[in-house]
Parts: C-alpha cells; structure tokens; sequence
C-alpha cells in the first residue's frame, strides 16, 4: 500500500472513532421522540388557547386555524425542532402545556406574528412556502419561541446585565420583554410597526460588529437571545463564521450557550457545533 493511502485510511480512521465517540457522548442525552413530540401538538385556535390576560387589552390576541393541507408538514417541522433537545428538558418544560400549530396569529388587533410563547406554550404560525412560510423560517421561529418559554421559566440562568454589556455604550432597546409584564406594545411589536415588519430579518457588518445578528435583535433583549438560539439550533457554517469574526457575537454565543448549559447540562457548544443542519 502506498504511503499516500495509508496516510488517508488512517485519517479516516481516526475521524470515524472521533464521529463515534460523540455520537455515544450525544446518546448519554436521549433526544425527544416522536411518540413524545406527537400528543403535545394541538391544532386548536380558540380563545382558551391563549392565557385570559392575553385577550385584553392591550392585547387582543387572535388566532385562526391552519389550513388542512398544511397539517403534515407542520407536524414533520416541530418533530424535526424538538427532536434537537434532550427528552427530559421537553417533558419538563412542555408536558403541562401544548405547541399550538396554527394559521394566522394576530397580537394588539392588527399585528401579525411568526410565533409567541408563554411560560407553557409555543405558539407556532405555519402557512404556505409561498407566503415566506419556508421549512427553515418557521423551524427558526420554533427555536426562537421556545427559547423564550425556556427564558420565562429560567429567567436566573440569563445574565442579562453581561448581555447588555456587550452592546454599543449607550444603546437601548425599542421596548420591553415578555417577563418585563409591560401592559403595552413590547420591543418587538414596536419594531413591526414602526418598520412594517419589512427588513427586519436582514443584517450588515455594522450590526454584526455590533454583535445583532439581524435588525430586529435590537428591537428587546428577549429578540436579540431569540436569534441567538435560532442560530445556535440552525448550526450554520455562515453563523459560525460570524463568531470567529466578531469578538461581540462570540461574547453573545458564549452567553447564550451559558444559558443553555444551566437549563439542561447537555448543552454545550460542542453539543451545537453537532447538531444536524
């Protein structure tokens, strides 16, 4: 055998025993199954769906049923986003409450959401592609949800003050979090109607710089770690570019990780960088 080949079998070789050695790490948190993922998914719309203080003002909610042909390839999204957690930390958090899978969402009359959460529920819109609802949108809006659940439940394993931190001095926030429980419009709905909703998902070096993945992370604290579990849960190469790029958006990732890691030990950011994309 040639030295050149015996050289490319033994890295193969060693790369195999590294994919299986993680693997079993991996396996040490068994990750949620469909058989657990299935009974939590309602397809209720209802006003008892939504805690009473959420149907008054300034709230408003609303919701409206998804459409029938969209029913499987909702269940096959949040199977696929829930199955990224370990099993125990989603029979903790969601086993008293439900994933609401529906059409439309409206918040404060009029403003359409992606999603919403409380401290038991996630709230999930699911339309078809042709309307931006794609795969990987309403995925990325699932991670996010649930992070805020996961914040409402856990609020101690932030740091918020060393999150703030890393922001520019004297930057603030457009508005409030879900656990500020401000009678009025959070960051988030401020952000929407002061833009239209239009832009809010793109980012540039600056914001980057700044360590905001996307616009609409300066909208609340809350939004801004939303991006940052979406991120995390996505695993992109782009995202992990970012972090080796811009010392802010590793300080966030770190914190976020943090969070993570106090909520569930299984998380690291070895247990991210594994993730499938």
């Amino acid at each position: 055998m040639r030295l050149g080949q015996c050289l490319i079998l033994t890295c193969i070789a060693i790369s195999a025993i590294s994919c299986n050695q993680e693997e079993l790490r991996l396996a040490a948190y068994p990750r949620a199954t469909i058989e657990q993922i299935d009974p939590l998914i309602s397809w209720s719309s209802g006003s008892d769906i939504f805690p009473p203080s959420w149907l008054d003002a300034p709230f408003y909610q609303t919701a409206r049923p998804i459409h029938p042909s969209e029913k499987d390839r909702a269940r096959t999204i949040v199977r696929r986003a829930l199955r990224k957690y370990p099993a125990s930390l989603v029979a903790e958090t969601i086993d008293e409450g439900r994933i609401y899978i529906l059409g439309e969402l409206k918040v404060y009359r009029s403003l359409q959401f992606s999603g919403t959460a409380s401290h038991k529920a996630v709230y999930l819109v699911v339309r078809d592609k042709s309307q931006g609802y794609t795969d990987e949108f309403i995925e990325s809006v699932f991670h996010q949800e649930y992070s805020t659940l996961l914040m409402n439940r856990h609020l101690k394993h932030l740091d918020q003050q060393a999150w703030k931190a890393v922001n520019p001095k004297g930057f603030a926030y457009m508005g409030s979090n879900s656990w500020d429980r401000v009678r009025g419009k959070d960051g988030g709905a401020k952000a929407i109607t002061k833009t239209g909703g239009t832009k809010l998902l793109t980012t540039d070096a600056k914001r980057l710089e700044q360590g905001f993945l996307v616009r609409y992370s300066m909208s609340s604290l809350e939004n801004d770690v939303n991006g940052y579990a979406a991120a995390l849960f996505a695993n992109k190469s782009s995202f992990w570019a970012n972090v080796d790029k811009h010392p802010t958006v590793r300080k966030k990732t770190d914190l976020a990780v943090k969070f993570y890691h106090r909520v569930n030990p299984a998380f690291t950011e070895e247990y991210f960088r594994n993730l499938p994309r």
